[in-house]
């Protein structure tokens, strides 16, 4: 708890001077992940190279972390993305599914997780 509010703290501090964001998870001890085995998806894709399709028939690339990855000069100059959307698709599924059991409508969450484990568990 303590690191997840230093974590809140260090990245407002930088958002207001306009300040790269390069804040250790607070979940990171000696450089290694304390949940690891049980990580969450967001952190189990960080650095890849992906895409996803939107409904819209547009497409987001993002290139992933030169710095999580072998590098590019490996695959001739273009790294292999995943396509994240049919996981995305079944991710929605799955939250639509809930949600209805749940009797709640969709939440939208842009939080980091250093900003969930200082609000806490959500109130089902």
């Amino acid at each position: 708890m303590a690191k997840a509010r230093a974590n809140v703290t260090e990245t407002e501090k930088l958002l207001a001077r306009g300040t790269d964001l390069q804040v250790m998870c607070p979940l990171n001890e000696a450089g290694r992940c304390t949940l690891y085995n049980y990580r969450l998806m967001i952190c189990r894709m960080h650095g890849v190279p992906a895409f996803f399709t939107l409904p819209s028939g547009v497409r987001k690339d993002f290139p992933g972390c030169p710095r999580c990855q072998l590098p590019v000069a490996a695959y001739e100059g273009v790294a292999p993305a995943i396509d994240r959307t049919t996981l995305y698709q079944e991710l929605a599924q799955l939250e639509q599914e809930f949600r209805s059991l749940a009797r709640q409508p969709p939440a939208r969450v842009k939080l980091t997780l250093s900003q969930m484990i200082v609000i806490g568990p959500p109130k089902l």
